[in-house]
C-alpha cells in the first residue's frame, strides 16, 4: 500500500491509496499446486500397485492486509493514469470481495483520477494559518506596547496635508473657541426727545410729545396725578411738597402712541435725559421711573434701600425678577431692603420712591 503508484500494475482503490498488482480483485489466480502423494501399501501379490493420479494444488491467495480496499483502475506510470478499467465480475458484497471488509471502487473518469494527497498533508495548511495569525498579532501588539506612537505616527504620515484653506478655517475655529464669552452688548443712550411743558389733559406721544426718555417735573409748588399708558406704564402723584408717595420726578420712556394723562398740574415739564451710559458696577442713586440695566445702572449684585420715610414698589424684570415694597413700616409688609442680582437688558421699575440707594455688593 502506497500514496503513490510505485510502478505498472499498481492501482488505486476507493480509499485514494495504491497496492500492487498481485492485489487487484481481478489479477489472475496461478493453477492450485498439485497435492502430495499419499503412501499407499505394499502390494499384497504380484500385481503392481495402483498410482494415485495427480491433483493439482491450488495456490492460497495471497495474504491481504485488513482493511485494504479494492482496485478502481491501473495507471500505466507514475504521475499518468490510464483509461479506467472495465469494473471487476463480483458482488459488492464483502463476502465475495478479495480484500474483507471493503467494497470494489467504482471508475472515475481519467481527468479526476489524478491522486490526491493525504489527508494529512492536505490539512497542514489549516493547522498553520492559526498559528502563523497569532505570531502576527503578537509581533504586532508587543511592537505597539513598546511604542505608542507607532499607530499615530502611520496614521498622520498617510494622512493627506492640509489645505491652506483648511488651515485657516481649522485656525478661525480655534481662536473662536478660545475667545471668552461676552455679553450682548447694550445700545448706548441716544437723545431723540425734545423739551415740552404741557398743562393739564389728555396727550399723545409722538403727536404731542416726541417719542424718547424723559425727565418729567411738575410746576413749583403744584401737585397732582401724572399717567401714561402704552408701551410702558407709569401712575405716579407729582408735586415739591413732600409727602408718602409724593414724587418730585418721574423717569419715563414715551413711545409712539402712548397716551399721557395729566391731572390737577399746570405746567408739567419733559426734559431729554441727556445723562451717559453707566456701565460700571457701582453704588448708583435710583427714583421714580424706569431704568434699564447696562444703560443706566452697570450689571452686578447690590442692595437695594429706600430714602428715608419713603415708600413704595420696586420691580425687576429679566434674568431675575424681584417685586418688593421697600418702606420702614412692617405692618403694611414694607421691607427696608432688598439685594439683588442685575444682568444686562434687566428693566427696573420704580414707583412711589424719590431715592433708591443702590450700594454695589
Amino acid at each position: 500500500m502506497s500514496d503513490l503508484s510505485r510502478g505498472p500494475g499498481w492501482w488505486q482503490a476507493s480509499d485514494d491509496k495504491w497496492y500492487p498488482p498481485e492485489l487487484r480483485p481481478d489479477f489472475p489466480r496461478p493453477p492450485p499446486p498439485s497435492p502430495p502423494l499419499r503412501p499407499t501399501a505394499p502390494p499384497t501379490s504380484g500385481t503392481a500397485p495402483a498410482r494415485t493420479p495427480d491433483i493439482p494444488r491450488i495456490p492460497a491467495a495471497p495474504r491481504q492486509q485488513r482493511g485494504e480496499p479494492t482496485a478502481a483502475y491501473l495507471p500505466e506510470s507514475r504521475g499518468q493514469q490510464s483509461a479506467p478499467s472495465p469494473a471487476p465480475a463480483f458482488a459488492d458484497s464483502p463476502a465475495t470481495s478479495p480484500i474483507p471488509g471493503l467494497l470494489p471502487a467504482k471508475p472515475r473518469h481519467a481527468r479526476h483520477a489524478a491522486p490526491k494527497p493525504p489527508i494529512y498533508k492536505r490539512g497542514w495548511a489549516w493547522g498553520i494559518a492559526p498559528v502563523v495569525l497569532i505570531v502576527i498579532i503578537a509581533v504586532a501588539a508587543g511592537g505597539s506596547k513598546n511604542n505608542p506612537n507607532t499607530l499615530a505616527t502611520t496614521t498622520t504620515s498617510a494622512a493627506r496635508a492640509p489645505t491652506a484653506a483648511t488651515a485657516t478655517t481649522a485656525l478661525a475655529q480655534h481662536a473662536t473657541q478660545s475667545a471668552p464669552p461676552t455679553t450682548a452688548a447694550i445700545p448706548s443712550q441716544q437723545v431723540r426727545a425734545t423739551l415740552v411743558t404741557l398743562g393739564a389733559g389728555t396727550f399723545t406721544g409722538g403727536k404731542d410729545v416726541v417719542a424718547g426718555l424723559y425727565n418729567v417735573k411738575p410746576g413749583a409748588g403744584q401737585s397732582g396725578n401724572f399717567i401714561v399708558t402704552g408701551s410702558d406704564s407709569y401712575n405716579e402723584v407729582l408735586g415739591t411738597n413732600g409727602g408718602i408717595g409724593v414724587v418730585p420726578m418721574v423717569r419715563v420712556k414715551i413711545s409712539n402712541g402712548d397716551k399721557i394723562q395729566i391731572s390737577g398740574l399746570r405746567a408739567v415739564t419733559f426734559a431729554p435725559v441727556s445723562t451717559p451710559s453707566i456701565t460700571s458696577h457701582a453704588t448708583t442713586d435710583l427714583y421714580a421711573g424706569t431704568w434699564t440695566v447696562g444703560q443706566d445702572i452697570g450689571a452686578g449684585r447690590y442692595l437695594a434701600t429706600p430714602g428715608a420715610g419713603q415708600s413704595g414698589t420696586f420691580i425687576v424684570s429679566g434674568t431675575d425678577s424681584y417685586s418688593e415694597i421697600l418702606g420702614g413700616d412692617a405692618s403694611r409688609g414694607e421691607m427696608p431692603s432688598v439685594t439683588v442680582s442685575l444682568s444686562n437688558g434687566d428693566v427696573i421699575q420704580i414707583s412711589g420712591l424719590s431715592k433708591v440707594v443702590m450700594t454695589a455688593q
